[in-house]
C-alpha cells in the first residue's frame, strides 16, 4: 500500500493452490479490502507510524486478492496463521485461524471472547487469537489472550497449528505470572519460572467449542525455566514453532536461555519423558541459549504430560567475559513429517566443536554440507544458519541430519522450513553473505544488497542423503504444490533472529511495542528474549511444499527373446549400486508409537549413479529420510531412513523400491516387516 511499509509474516496454501497470508501494514489503501466483510474493510490505525494486521487470500492464478485489516488503533500485527481442514468438495478451508499481538484496547474481540478486554496493565501487548470464515466475510471468534504482563514486557503469540480434528493450538512468549488473569487450564506448568529474573517463559494454549457450540480455552500452560540475568538484562525462554502429530501429541520448539537443575532449567528426564537428545543447555557458561523441543500429551495430567524434552545446541560465544548474553542457538521455525521427525531452522553463534579443551559446537552430522560456522559476526558473535532433523523417538541417537548453512557475512538466518514429499528440505531466510552457497542453476547468483551492507533473501533445497552444500538437482526449478505446511513460521521481529538496526550493540529484553517501520538497514543487533515487538526484518517464509518434477532415467535391463540374446552387463567403469540389506525388520510397537530403521545405498562403480527412492507412504511405513532423486559419485553413499508407526495392532509388510541407471540392477527393493502390538 501507500504507508510506511507492509510485511508478510506467515503463509499457508489450500488444496486448490490459493495462498493465505498474514502480516502487518502501515498502509490505508491495502489491496483487496473491498472484498472483506464489514469487520475489516478499513484501517483504524491511530497514527501513520502504527501498524495493523492483515489477512489476505491470493488465488492460484496470482491475479486476484481478497484481504481484510485486523484492527487495533495502537497496533495489531498478525504473526502467523493456520487453516482448518479443507472442505472435500471445494478444497477450501472451513476456517482460518490467525494469531498475533496487540497493545490496543479496541481489538475486535467477539461477544463470546474468553478475554474481551486487553489484560495487560503495563502498556505492553497481549496475544490475540482470531478466526474467520474461508471467504473473510465474517469473524467467527476473536479474543485477547494473556496476563497482566510486567514493566519489562507483555505477551505475544508466535506460532499456530491445527490437529487432525481442526482444533487450533498456538504458542508464544509471556512475561505474565500466575496472576489470576493469565488463563491456566489443565496446565503442564502452572508458574512462570522466569518472573523473578524479570524475563519470559513460553506458553502453549488451545481453543475449542464445547457441546453448546461456545468457544472455550481447553488448554493453557506456561513452559520454561528461570532464564538468566546479565548486565544487558534478563533473557528467558520463547516458543517459536508448533506441530501436532496424528496421535494428538503437541510438539513445541523454540529457544531457552534457562539452564541448571529444574525449575531453573528445563526438566529433560523423569515422569513419562523418554531419553533426551541433550540433557543440558551447553551454552549456559556463556549465558547463551540452546534450542529446545518438547512433546506433550494433554490427555495426561501435570508433569506427566511431557513425553520428550530436550535441549539442542552448542556452547554459544562468550560476550564481555560472560557478563552479556553469548547468543547461542535460536530456533526460528519448525515443521514435522508424517513419521514424527522434527525439522528446525534458525541461527547459531556456536562454532564447530574443538578440543582440548573441549568446546561444544552446534551438533552437525557426519557428511553434512556445512561443517563450520564461517560468519564474521556482530560484536564478535558469529551468526550463521542451521538446519536440523531430529527424531524424538530415538533419544540420544535422534540426530538424523544437521548442518550449518551460511557464508562469511555478518549474519545468516534460516527463518522458514518446509518439506518435499521426495525427501528434500526447503529453507528460506536472509543473508548478509556474498559467499552464501548457491547452485549454478540459481535464480539469482549474487547478493545484490552486499554493496549496501544489507541482506537478500535466500531459498535453499537440501538433500540429507548427499554431502555437497547445497545439492544441485536435475532440473533447475521446482514446482510449488498446494500442500500447506503444518505451521507458519515465526517472524524475525518477535523471535531470535537478529533485529536490524544501525548500531551493533547488545540490547536488553525489549518491551512490547507495535510501532516502527520494518526497514532493513545496517548491521544486526542481537536482541535478548524477544517479546511482542513487531518491527524488524521481514521474514522470508517457505510454507508451500515444493515437489521435484524430474525423475531419473532408468536404463532398461535386457529382455529375453527367442534368439539367445546375451544379458546386459555393466560397462567397465560404469555405475553400480550396492544396497546394505535386502530387508528391514522393525521391533514391535503399540499403536501410534514409532521405530526407525535404515539402509544405505552405495555407488561401488566407476561413474555417477543416478536414481530414485520411492517416497513410500504406506500403512504403518514411511520413508522418513533419503527418499526421492539421488546422484552419487563413485564411492559415495546415501542413507535411507524408514519409520514404522502402526495405526493399530497387527502385522504390516511393504517394500521400498529403488530404481537407478545401473545397467544390471536397474530396479531393486528393500522389504519391510513390522508388528503392531496390543497395549503399551
Amino acid at each position: 500500500g501507500n504507508g510506511d511499509g507492509d510485511q508478510g509474516n506467515g503463509i499457508a496454501v489450500d488444496s486448490t493452490g490459493d495462498a493465505y497470508l498474514v502480516g502487518l501494514t502501515y498502509s490505508t489503501n491495502f489491496p483487496g479490502t473491498s472484498a472483506c466483510g464489514t469487520w475489516g474493510k478499513t484501517s483504524n490505525q491511530g497514527a501513520s507510524n502504527i501498524n495493523n494486521g492483515f489477512i489476505a487470500i491470493v488465488n492460484a492464478a496470482g491475479n486476484g486478492v481478497s484481504s481484510c485489516y485486523i484492527n487495533g488503533s495502537d497496533g495489531a500485527p498478525a504473526i502467523r496463521l493456520a487453516l482448518k481442514e479443507h472442505d472435500p468438495l471445494s478444497g477450501k478451508p472451513t476456517e482460518i485461524f490467525v494469531v498475533g499481538s496487540t497493545t490496543s484496547t479496541d481489538f475486535p474481540a467477539t461477544s463470546d471472547a474468553n478475554q474481551k478486554t486487553n489484560p495487560d496493565t503495563n502498556s505492553n501487548s497481549a496475544a490475540y487469537f482470531l478466526g474467520t470464515d474461508a471467504t473473510l466475510a465474517s469473524v467467527t471468534y476473536a479474543t485477547y489472550y494473556g496476563g497482566k504482563g510486567t514493566a519489562n514486557g507483555g505477551d505475544a503469540a508466535l506460532a499456530i497449528a491445527t490437529d487432525t480434528s481442526g482444533t487450533p493450538w498456538f504458542a508464544g512468549v509471556t512475561y505474565s505470572s500466575d496472576d489470576g488473569v493469565f488463563p491456566l487450564v489443565d496446565a503442564f506448568q502452572s508458574n512462570n519460572n522466569a518472573v523473578t529474573n524479570g524475563t519470559t517463559n513460553a506458553f502453549l494454549a488451545s481453543f475449542a467449542k464445547d457441546s453448546s457450540g461456545n468457544v472455550q480455552v481447553v488448554y493453557s500452560s506456561f513452559f520454561g525455566g528461570s532464564g538468566v540475568n546479565t548486565l544487558a538484562g534478563g533473557f528467558g525462554d520463547v516458543a517459536t514453532g508448533i506441530a501436532v502429530d496424528t496421535a494428538g501429541h503437541v510438539f513445541v520448539s523454540g529457544f531457552a536461555f534457562s539452564a541448571g537443575t529444574p525449575p531453573a532449567g528445563l526438566k529433560t528426564s523423569g515422569g513419562n519423558r523418554t531419553t533426551p537428545y541433550q540433557a543440558a543447555n551447553n551454552a549456559s557458561a556463556n549465558k547463551g541459549a540452546n534450542v529446545f523441543v518438547v512433546e506433550l500429551d494433554r490427555t495426561q495430567s501435570g508433569d506427566n504430560q511431557a513425553l520428550y524434552e530436550t535441549y539442542l545446541g552448542g556452547a554459544g560465544t562468550s560476550s564481555f567475559g560472560g557478563l552479556a548474553p553469548g547468543g547461542g542457538d535460536l530456533a526460528v521455525s519448525m515443521t514435522m513429517d508424517l513419521s514424527g521427525d522434527v525439522y528446525l531452522t534458525g541461527t547459531t553463534s556456536s562454532l564447530a566443536a574443538t578440543g582440548p579443551p573441549i568446546i561444544k559446537g552446534y551438533p552437525v552430522t557426519t557428511g553434512a554440507c556445512g561443517q563450520t560456522n564461517n560468519s564474521a559476526g556482530v560484536s564478535g558473535i558469529p551468526l550463521t544458519g542451521f538446519v536440523t532433523q531430529l527424531d524424538p523417538a530415538m533419544g540420544a541417537s535422534g540426530l538424523l541430519y544437521s548442518t550449518y548453512l551460511g557464508g562469511s557475512g555478518t549474519a545468516d538466518v534460516g527463518s522458514g522450513i518446509a518439506l518435499s514429499p521426495f525427501g528434500g528440505i526447503f529453507v528460506s531466510g536472509v543473508t548478509y553473505s556474498t559467499d552464501f552457497p548457491v547452485t549454478p542453476n540459481a535464480f539469482q547468483l549474487v547478493n545484490n544488497a552486499a554493496g549496501n551492507s544489507s541482506t537478500n533473501a535466500f531459498l535453499t533445497e537440501l538433500n540429507p542423503g548427499t554431502g555437497p552444500c547445497p545439492t544441485p538437482f536435475a532440473t533447475p526449478t521446482a514446482t510449488i504444490s498446494a500442500t500447506p505446511t503444518i505451521s507458519p513460521t515465526p517472524t524475525i521481529s518477535a523471535t531470535p533472529t537478529p533485529t536490524i538496526s544501525a548500531t551493533p550493540t547488545i540490547s536488553a529484553t525489549p518491551t512490547a511495542t507495535t510501532t516502527g517501520t520494518p526497514t532493513v538497514t545496517a548491521t544486526p543487533t542481537i536482541s535478548a528474549t524477544p517479546t511482542a515487538t513487531t518491527t524488524g526484518t521481514p521474514t522470508a517464509t517457505a510454507t508451500a511444499t515444493p515437489t521435484v518434477t524430474a525423475t531419473p532415467t532408468v536404463t532398461p535391463t535386457a529382455t529375453a527373446t527367442q534368439t539367445a540374446t546375451p544379458t546386459a552387463t555393466p560397462t567397465p567403469g560404469g555405475p553400480s549400486i550396492d544396497i546394505s540389506t535386502p530387508g528391514l525388520d522393525f521391533p514391535p510397537r503399540s499403536a501410534n508409537h514409532r521405530a526407525t530403521r535404515s539402509f544405505t545405498i552405495t555407488n561401488v562403480g566407476g561413474s555417477e549413479l543416478i536414481g530414485y527412492v520411492t517416497p513410500l507412504i504406506d500403512t504403518g511405513f514411511r520413508v522418513a529420510k533419503g527418499g526421492g532423486n539421488f546422484s552419487l559419485a563413485p564411492g559415495r553413499s546415501r542413507t535411507v531412513v524408514v519409520a514404522f508407526k502402526p495405526p493399530y495392532p497387527g502385522t504390516f509388510t511393504s517394500s521400498v523400491l529403488i530404481v537407478s541407471n545401473d545397467p544390471e540392477h536397474g530396479q531393486e527393493s528393500v522389504t519391510l516387516y513390522g508388528v503392531g502390538k496390543v497395549g503399551k
